[in-house]
């Protein structure tokens, strides 16, 4: 979230600059001020004014101007409308119901003994499509010392649509303009900030979760994917090729990690 491009500019009816999305600060307070909007704002946004209050308050409580109220209501909007299972299907954010997702995922599980150079072994044989065939050795070159203990994190939402549950991770990263937005830039992005381990993690521990809290549960039927929606660069305008990163993780990489992650066969 701390590096710096060059943006694109756009121009009000007077001439002057416009302030986008891609204007706004970018490092790790505007990170925690954007999560929280979308914690605590209505996805339905039925009633702009309360959005757009709620929106101004957490900007302020966060030490940003006013005047950012519009431009980031507006990408927040951009984010809950747009279609990010694809033209096909019609489902948006703004569908959920409160009662459909959960925010700020906890989760915390025994670790068993790892290692950089193990862990690595479990991908490399996935090598695909969101898996780069080199991306085991970017895991092993980590190189920590093997150690155990336990695992804990936050997941920034689940949520349950059309009988299976989906993992969503928001990133407020600057990347530039909106063509940095495309998809196979979000690959080399996910492959270079380790984002790929991270959600393979998430999916271990949703999943061992919901193994334990539904008999019925099984992975291939009810686990529906994984989307890193990057905030700044979705817009329902450009398609679902800007700003919307998804991955549906195959199970045996997903069982293998598990097993490996716990120390449990």
């Amino acid at each position: 979230d701390t590096e710096s491009y060059p943006v694109e500019s756009e121009l009000d009816r007077s001439g002057k600059h416009a302030l986008s999305i891609f204007d706004f600060p970018y490092g790790a307070s505007a990170g925690s001020c954007l999560h929280d909007i979308l914690e605590h704002i209505d996805f339905t946004l039925e009633n702009s004014d309360d959005a757009r209050r709620l929106v101004a308050e957490k900007l302020a409580g966060y030490g940003f101007e006013d005047k950012w109220t519009d431009t980031v209501y507006r990408a927040v909007a951009n984010v809950l409308s747009a279609p990010i299972m694809g033209k096909g299907t019609p489902f948006s954010l703004s569908c959920l119901t409160s009662s459909d997702r959960l925010h700020e995922v906890e989760f915390y599980a025994p670790l068993g003994r790892i290692s950089a150079g193990r862990l690595g072994e479990v991908f490399r044989s996935y090598g695909g499509r969101t898996i780069p065939d080199r991306f085991s050795g970017r895991i092993e070159s980590l190189g920590f010392k093997p150690h155990k203990g336990m695992l804990r994190g936050f997941i920034d939402m689940v949520f349950h649509y059309n009988g299976r549950y989906y993992l969503v991770d928001w990133k407020s990263n600057l990347l530039g303009d909106s063509g940095n937005y495309r998809r196979e830039k979000l690959d080399e992005v996910m492959e270079k900030e380790l984002y790929i381990l991270q959600y393979h993690i998430y999916v271990v521990a949703l999943h061992q979760f919901l193994g334990v809290r539904d008999n019925n549960y099984h992975y291939r039927e009810h686990f529906g994917g994984v989307f890193y929606l990057f905030l700044r660069g979705i817009d329902p305008e450009r398609g679902s090729e800007y700003g919307i990163f998804f991955d549906r993780p195959e199970f045996d990489l997903i069982n293998n990690l598990s097993h490996f992650l716990t120390g449990l066969r």
